[in-house]
């Protein structure tokens, strides 16, 4: 089924029976989002932050423009590219420091690595699937309940990235069996669009802290 369609349909679904709830119940819905909420905004903090660590502990100094000069021999120069899921690296050639110099100029938001010797890494970051990822992601349970972005088909050892724990019972009583099945079978995920709006829906079911 397409996303978009079974987000759709599980929309409609959910707006059907809030109509039939109790006051009380609704309102405590209504917690339990906020709370949710508050847990997937903890959840993107908390990666930006790992995010951000891993990238400073490979990045050069901040006199990269210097160390560039500083070279004397020529330099083995790498592209990596870094998705929000998946990377991919490509050789850009050989070059000498004034290359290396051009190539900086032209592309001052790129990060450096150099941190092994005669070679250099340029780091891309990109706000969008990897063309490997856009052929195979889907994002479902993993084996303790979490949402979880996988390589291929939901399975113990092919998890990409997990993002927050879900609330199983909640979950059961809130969703008809077919999209509990679904999200367990594993939802398709071709783009940033769905990728963005299958973690909208069900940061509603998130655990709290």
């Amino acid at each position: 089924m397409n996303v978009y369609k079974f987000l759709k349909n599980l929309k409609k679904k959910l707006r059907w029976r809030r109509k039939w709830i109790a006051l009380g119940l609704f309102l405590v819905a209504i917690a339990a989002g906020l709370t949710a909420f508050s847990s997937y905004g903890s959840y993107q903090n908390w990666a930006k932050s790992k995010s951000d660590l891993r990238t400073r502990s490979v990045l050069a100094p901040s006199s990269d423009s210097e160390a560039i000069r500083s070279f004397k021999g020529k330099q083995d120069v790498y592209l990596q590219t870094l998705y929000v899921c998946g990377e991919e690296t490509e050789r850009l050639g050989t070059w000498s420091s004034y290359e290396l110099q051009e190539q900086y100029k032209k592309h001052p938001e790129w990060l450096i690595r150099m941190n092994e010797p005669d070679k250099v890494t340029f780091i891309k970051h990109v706000e969008d699937l990897s063309p490997s990822c856009k052929a195979q992601a889907y994002m479902g349970l993993d084996e303790n309940g979490s949402l979880s972005l996988f390589n291929g088909m939901p399975a113990v050892d092919n998890v990409i990235r997990t993002f927050f724990q879900l609330d199983i019972r909640y979950l059961e009583s809130s969703l008809p069996k077919e999209t509990l099945k679904q999200l367990q079978d594993g939802i398709r995920i071709t783009d940033m669009a769905e990728y963005n709006s299958v973690l909208s829906t069900f940061s509603d079911y998130a655990m709290g802290e």
